[in-house]
């Protein structure tokens, strides 16, 4: 079989994946903490939806990209 060639942007595609998994990481630890430090359950349910509207956009974009 002959070998593909593999495009240089595809390397940058990655790594912009991986930073931005990161962030998104990083920042609901930081939504997580802010809950713990002022003892508000409010601010933690309020964390969880923010999360749960992200996670709707992603899917529908996914499903988009599949179509």
């Amino acid at each position: 079989m002959a070998e593909e060639k593999k495009e240089p942007w595809l390397n940058y595609l990655a790594l912009a994946t991986v930073i931005l998994a990161v962030c998104a990481t990083l920042s609901t630890f930081l939504l997580s903490s802010i809950a713990v430090l002022m003892k508000k359950k409010p601010v933690w349910v309020l964390g969880l939806m923010t999360g749960a509207f992200g996670i709707v956009y992603f899917v529908n974009g996914f499903w988009l990209f599949i179509k």
